[in-house]
């Protein structure tokens, strides 16, 4: 019976109880912090879109949605143990594409075997490829210069459009930065090529 039970025993169950809803309540509140940074403090989406972008967080080297949201848009956090602080948001629709880099990156493969692999996927139809325009907004820093909220002191901003199969012919685009922040292509003819804007 509960009467055989010590008093201090009873307490500890309580406790140990209570500590479990506590430590639930700990992570949702510190989850809820991430988010917050993540899209208040770091401004890599337009502050507009901030609010109803989907949140992606790091979790022992694979990302895990922390926040569903509504307007399209994906943020994913900065990867822990990189050499920079780098965090980006981009249209949902290029979710696949990311993803199966992400997998090839943890795999170790190079930026040349990670490129045919995703080409292959893309022209075998293994994932959706958008077909229009698409953005993508980057911030990036070093990563021993943030302040206290994560923030870079030193921010680079670059902002991306995926225009697939693009050209200079069909664009009237150079594939060189001039150095004075006007657009410029990458990735001529490929379903990833894009537009990149990097303001000075």
């Amino acid at each position: 019976s509960d009467s055989a039970v010590p008093t201090s025993s009873r307490s500890r169950d309580r406790d140990t109880s209570g500590s479990g809803k506590l430590r639930n309540r700990g992570r949702r509140r510190v989850e809820r912090g991430v988010a917050s940074a993540m899209l208040k403090n770091i401004p890599a989406a337009p502050d507009s879109m901030r609010p109803g972008a989907t949140v992606l967080a790091w979790e022992d080297g694979k990302t895990r949605v922390l926040r569903q949201g509504s307007n399209g848009l994906v943020c994913i956090a900065d990867e822990p143990g990189n050499a920079r602080f780098e965090t980006a948001c981009y249209h949902e629709s290029l979710e696949p594409f990311m993803a199966r880099g992400r997998e090839l990156k943890a795999q170790k493969k190079t930026r040349s075997e990670v490129d045919s692999i995703r080409l292959a996927d893309i022209k075998a139809k293994r994932y959706a490829f958008p077909s229009t325009p698409v953005v993508l907004y980057n911030l990036a820093g070093p990563a021993d210069s943030v302040d206290a909220d994560g923030v870079p002191l030193k921010p680079m901003r670059w902002y991306v459009v995926y225009t697939p199969y693009a050209t200079p012919k069909s664009t009237g685009l150079s594939l060189m930065p001039d150095g004075t922040g006007r657009p410029w292509l990458m990735y001529p003819g490929k379903p990833w090529a894009h537009i990149m804007i990097t303001p000075k």
